[in-house]
């Protein structure tokens, strides 16, 4: 099969499908935490009154979620809940980054609204700023490349 009928497949994906690839393949990950995040509004009739319930906010990513990044740690001198990983002078726990992931069918950002793909772009740059793992995937395979390139997997 060549790259152009690899592509051709990929752009026919829909989100749905990447996102379950995607977070089953997270799952697989040592030291990654993951799930869904959904986003949306919905209203509802209770004893004669309309609620409107809203959950998330737009921009925020399909998947949410931490990173335990190998090799680092912290050094805790106080009295805590968390089980030392190993006994030095403190508690030594492991450096975990927060996790957003925007998943997107085959087309990428061109399959999305202009104004939401704006806010996702805006959160994202935003969490990497702030010194989160963040990023947009269409596959598996670019969800370890970022991995990769942040060494949390062996290349």
């Amino acid at each position: 099969m060549s790259q152009s009928d690899l592509e051709r497949l990929k752009a026919r994906r829909p989100e749905r499908e990447a996102l379950g690839a995607i977070l089953r393949y997270l799952r697989l990950v040592p030291g990654c935490t993951v799930w869904r995040n959904n986003v949306g509004a919905i209203t509802e009739y209770h004893e004669g009154k309309k609620r409107h319930v809203q959950f998330g906010f737009p921009g925020l990513p399909d998947l949410e979620g931490w990173l335990v990044m190998p090799g680092l740690s912290r050094v805790c001198y106080r009295d805590c809940d968390v089980p030392a990983v190993t006994r030095l002078d403190g508690h030594v726990h492991p450096v975990s980054l927060p996790l957003f992931v925007e998943v997107k069918g085959g087309r990428g950002w061109a399959g999305t609204a202009k104004r939401r793909r704006a806010l996702q772009q805006t959160f994202l740059t935003r969490a990497r700023a702030d010194g989160c793992v963040a990023f947009m995937a269409t596959t598996a395979y670019d969800c370890q490349r970022e991995l990769r390139a942040l060494g949390v997997l062996a290349p």
